[in-house]
Order: structure tokens, then C-alpha cells, then sequence
């Protein structure tokens, strides 16, 4: 599978041109060390999951607290859906010994394992080599970094980036490319798409129904489930309009639940289920 990996360096301009270009998979950057968060994290995310990429997230690592770096990508990612595995972007010393080093990915990937979400080590081959102790890490896939004509084949390696100098319709910068394995997805399935942090939460138990007229973060996510289930592509603006109320009317006939257009309890637990049974594309 062809993909890129973007971060607010560059200057994007369509995102279902990317997506007509041959790339299936974006990684967006979301978060370095333990209090940067990436301005265009949001915009990104929305117009790539409306174009139809299959999305993941990457955290540049640093040398903090591992739980406050995180926290910090846990802040900004939410409850978002998304289809590969969190990378865990390590590619600097600052000072810290391959032990160091080691450690922090280890313990990186085991809190956000805790959480319930698969990691990826992306890396370059000689950062690989000389400051991180892979035989404590083989549990770890590998998304691999070697800006040349042959794909190294790192052990494990699910994922090579072998330019940041690449051209992709829409995009008006150069960008990085990739060629991932399906080991890069959450669960190794095509179709797989997890939401993150905690069990997926649309707050109906404690602000009532979601209904028509409503903005809210909880009409983004509702919006993001309906694109998954039904293979649809809602704008994820969180305004529950005509639209969303359509997407949300379709849902509980299929599932031969009252069709209100409204999201209660009935509809919020059979919409948590579903994710949780992986039921995707149900139409």
C-alpha cells in the first residue's frame, strides 16, 4: 500500500487528489514530546478521513516523562477512529544513551498498549543500528526510513519510507512516501479501524439524546462512526444537519432500531457494539 506522512510543514491542497494519486494510507503527525501539539492536526484529520485515506497518527518521541508524552498525544487524538498502528517516532539522542533510548520506547508503547492501541517504531536504519537496542524491542514492528532504491527488510518491518522528496498530486510541498505492509493496520485487516483511549463515549447517558440542530464534539465523533460503519463520507463538522440526520435514519433501519434520526441509548449501544464486533460497511 502506498502512503505519505504529513505534518504542519506541508502545504496541502486536496486531499481526495492525494487519495487519486495511489496513496490508501496518510499518518499525520499529532504531537512531539510532552506539550507540542500540531496546529493543523484537526483540519487534516477530517479531510482525510472524507477523502477516503486509511489513517494513522505519529508522536515524536523526546526525552520526558514517557506517561506525560502519553498524555499528550491521548489529549489530542481523543476518541478519534483511525486504521494503523500509532507510530513512535524516535529519531534524536538528545543526550541520552541507546539504554535511554530503549527504555522510553519501551515504556511508550507499553502505556499506550495498556490503552488499548497498537504501536509501530518508526526509525531510520542507521538511528536503528547504532541507538536503539532492537533485541529488547522484537515485539515492536518496524516502519523503516532508508531514502534509496532497495528496501533495507528490517526484522519485523512493516512499513519503508524510501523518499522525503516525493511529489503527490495535491500536496504543493515534497512530502515522504512509503510502501506498507498490512502489518501496518490495526489488526492486520484492511478494514479495521479501532477508536481510541477508552471505550467510545457519545455522552447520551449524561447530555441526552444527540438530535438535528446540535454542534458539538460528540456530533464529530457520531459523524466519524457513521462514515465507518456504512462506508460513507459525512463531513465531520460536528453539525448533526439534514445529512447526518439521513446517515443516522439509514443506520437504524438497517439495524431495524426505531428510526428517529436521533442517537439515544438504544442507538448509541448498538453503534458501540457494532465497533466493538468490528461490523464495518454494513449496508
Amino acid at each position: 500500500m502506498n502512503g505519505i506522512d504529513l505534518s504542519d510543514y506541508q502545504s496541502i491542497v486536496d486531499f481526495k487528489a492525494l487519495r487519486s494519486d495511489g496513496n490508501e494510507i496518510a499518518y499525520i503527525k499529532s504531537t512531539e514530546g510532552k506539550t507540542w501539539k500540531a496546529s493543523n492536526f484537526r483540519t487534516y484529520y477530517e479531510q482525510a478521513i472524507a477523502a477516503g485515506l486509511k489513517i494513522g497518527f505519529y508522536h515524536f518521541l523526546r526525552n520526558n516523562s514517557m506517561e506525560d508524552e502519553v498524555n499528550n498525544i491521548l489529549s489530542v487524538i481523543g476518541s478519534l477512529p483511525f486504521h494503523c498502528k500509532l507510530a513512535i517516532d524516535c529519531e534524536v539522542t538528545l543526550g541520552q544513551s541507546k539504554q535511554q533510548i530503549t527504555n522510553n520506547i519501551r515504556q511508550f508503547y507499553d502505556l499506550m498498549k495498556s490503552k488499548g492501541i497498537e504501536c509501530v517504531l518508526y526509525t531510520y536504519v542507521s538511528f536503528l543500528r547504532d541507538n536503539i537496542d532492537y533485541s529488547q524491542l522484537q515485539d515492536i514492528p518496524v516502519w523503516i526510513a532508508n531514502y534509496s532504491s532497495n528496501d533495507p527488510q528490517v526484522q519485523n518491518e512493516v512499513g519503508w519510507q524510501y523518499t522525503e522528496h516525493g511529489r503527490s498530486a495535491g500536496i504543493l510541498s515534497e512530502c515522504d512516501k512509503n510502501i506498507f505492509k498490512d502489518g501496518i493496520l490495526l489488526g492486520s485487516a484492511s478494514n479495521n479501524v479501532i477508536l481510541t483511549a477508552a471505550k467510545i463515549n457519545l455522552e447520551v447517558d449524561t447530555m441526552g439524546a444527540i438530535k438535528q440542530g446540535e454542534n458539538s464534539n460528540r456530533v464529530r465523533l457520531l459523524q466519524a462512526i457513521l462514515n465507518v460503519l456504512l462506508g460513507i463520507n459525512l463531513k465531520i463538522d460536528g453539525d448533526f444537519g439534514t445529512l447526518t440526520g439521513d446517515a443516522v435514519q439509514r443506520y437504524q433501519e438497517i439495524m431495524h432500531i426505531a428510526a428517529d434520526r436521533e442517537v439515544g441509548t438504544q442507538t448509541a449501544n448498538t453503534l458501540y457494539s457494532d465497533i466493538e464486533n468490528n461490523w464495518f460497511k454494513i449496508h
